[in-house]
């Protein structure tokens, strides 16, 4: 668990959920002919300004815990 940039997040997960939310996400940023996304979050993504984490645990109160910790990254 950390807050990592695309390149890392992309290297790290060939697969999974993580892999298959990024990539829905990279491909909604992608699309030009949709009305989402606004034109500041397609700057952000291509100017490598955005920081990406993942929960580990599903258990409620250790996901409070680790959101918290990511947020303090």
């Amino acid at each position: 668990m950390g807050i990592e940039k695309e390149n890392a997040i992309l290297e790290k997960y060939k697969t999974g959920l993580e892999f298959d939310a990024f990539s829905s996400f990279l491909t909604k940023l992608g699309n030009r002919e949709s009305r989402f996304p606004c034109i500041p979050a397609v700057h952000g993504q291509t100017q490598n300004h955005f920081r990406y984490g993942f929960i580990d645990d599903r258990k409620k109160e250790l996901q409070e815990e680790q959101m918290a910790s990511l947020l303090k990254e």
